[in-house]
């Protein structure tokens, strides 16, 4: 068997104890590891894995419905599967199911038909004879809402303040041009006044 080196590692055997690191475990890890003392098998012990997932895994929308899968990779005599929602460091029970032995069935789903905000911490737990094994969290995340284009609000537009701006101006310089030839002409201030 090709061991993977880099996460299955030993300090070595100090004469009594020879321990076996496995950093990080994966779900295929799972299954039973013999310790032989030469040609001699001298003890033996069963790992099992817990794995916990959610469904769709491309990515969880707010509208469509969610399932979260807690699985084990081996049933020893009878086991019991737990989803807890998760609220600070409390969790409350929402499904469980007792498994046995030689069933083919090692998985315990939840549908969440409606993702929320209280529903994004879980923890899936195993019990054996009423004694916590393990506890395996799984944190959901919602999708960031698409923001929609802003409503124009009421009022006058940057474009439509300069073009007040700009005729304003215009208004005051041919005002301006008008009185300077009313004062060059005599006519033009007899004619503005209406006397003669």
């Amino acid at each position: 068997m090709e061991v993977d080196k880099e996460r299955f590692s030993s300090v070595g055997f100090d004469g009594s104890y020879f321990p076996l690191r496995i950093s990080p475990v994966k779900f295929g890890d799972s299954g039973r590891y013999f310790c032989f003392c030469e040609s001699y098998p001298m003890a033996s012990v069963t790992l099992v894995t817990v794995q916990v997932s959610a469904a769709p895994p491309g990515g969880l929308s707010r509208n469509q419905s969610v399932v979260l899968n807690c699985e084990i990779s081996q049933v020893i005599g009878s086991v019991t599967l737990a989803w807890l929602r998760m609220k600070g460091g409390r969790g409350e029970l929402i499904k469980q199911e007792v498994l046995s032995e030689g069933h083919p069935k090692k998985m315990l789903s939840l549908t969440l038909p409606i993702l929320s905000r209280d529903q994004l911490h879980w923890a899936c737990v195993v019990f054996t004879e009423s004694m916590l094994r393990a506890q395996v969290p799984l944190h959901l995340t919602l999708p960031t809402p698409i923001s929609e284009p802003e409503e124009p609000k009421p009022g006058w537009s940057t474009e439509t303040v300069v073009r007040v701006v700009i005729v304003v101006l215009a208004t005051l310089g041919m005002l301006k041009v008008l009185m300077w030839y009313c004062r060059r002409h005599p006519a033009c201030k007899h004619t503005s006044t209406g006397t003669q």
